[in-house]
């Protein structure tokens, strides 16, 4: 919506497919036009926050988190939509999966040192 009032030149958001992205979602309720907005550029996927526990948990503890996570879809349909998009189960995360993420996040750093903000 800044993009569209002037505040702001370029913005990003989360996208899935042509109908489950923040835009479409914002369009279908009448907050914008789609097609007052142009795409320039679509990345690979990028990982969002992860769930996750104690190292220092017992190993039972952390077995017993990571099930009840991926049985949440079945066994516990309405917490799992509270706490997703109520479509995908997840999958376990790794460190190498947040790579894209830190890369990301020196580019910027990077950027910010050479305009001294």
């Amino acid at each position: 919506m800044a993009v569209q009032q002037g505040t702001c030149d370029v913005a990003f958001n989360w996208w899935n497919s042509e109908d489950d992205s923040n835009l479409s979602r914002m369009a279908n309720k009448g907050m914008v036009k789609k097609e007052d907005f142009k795409i320039v550029f679509r990345s690979d996927k990028i990982p969002g926050s992860p769930y996750a526990y104690l190292t220092s948990l017992p190993a039972e503890a952390k077995a017993a988190i990571r099930q009840a996570f991926f049985d949440a879809p079945t066994k516990g349909k309405a917490a799992f939509d509270r706490l997703s998009d109520g479509k995908s189960p997840g999958a376990p995360a790794q460190h190498s999966d947040y790579q894209v993420t830190i890369e990301l996040q020196r580019f910027v750093d990077g950027l910010r040192r050479r305009s001294g903000s």
